[in-house]
């Protein structure tokens, strides 16, 4: 299968640097960020897991609603999803690793919204997002 990246090069290079410039944080940024925060913080809004992104298949998502609850538990999803092997919403296997842009969506959603950082709110972590595209 070609991708849209094989038939315009440096495409998906340009996409990148757009989401860093605009502040949109890489799956390593998130992990070093999580890395800070004690494990049983809770998460103001529970998550689902990670998966392939639908506005760009080779980036990563967040889901927006799941059973993961603690601070722990996404660092453990973010570091599961390192070297992972993701399907795209219509085909396509794509590798992430830690310079992935990350997301928050659901499964087949295309929001917009990036993840921008992580803060503390009344004792609970917020996933701190912002429309970026």
């Amino acid at each position: 299968m070609t991708s849209i990246h094989d038939l315009f090069p440096g495409l998906n290079q340009a996409i990148i640097d757009a989401h860093a410039a605009k502040g949109g944080l890489t799956l390593g940024q998130c992990i070093h960020a999580l890395q800070d925060i004690p494990e049983d913080t809770p998460l103001a809004t529970p998550c689902g897991p990670m998966d392939s992104y639908r506005g760009y298949y080779d980036h990563l998502a967040i889901e927006p609603t799941g059973d993961i609850a603690t601070a722990g538990r996404l660092l453990a999803e973010c570091n599961h999803a390192d070297g992972r092997v993701y399907e795209g919403y219509k085909g396509g296997s794509y590798r992430m690793g830690l310079d992935t842009p990350v997301w928050f969506s659901g499964w087949g959603d295309y929001t917009g919204l990036s993840v921008m950082g992580f803060s503390m709110v009344d004792g609970q972590l917020v996933i701190e997002t912002a429309k970026i595209d």
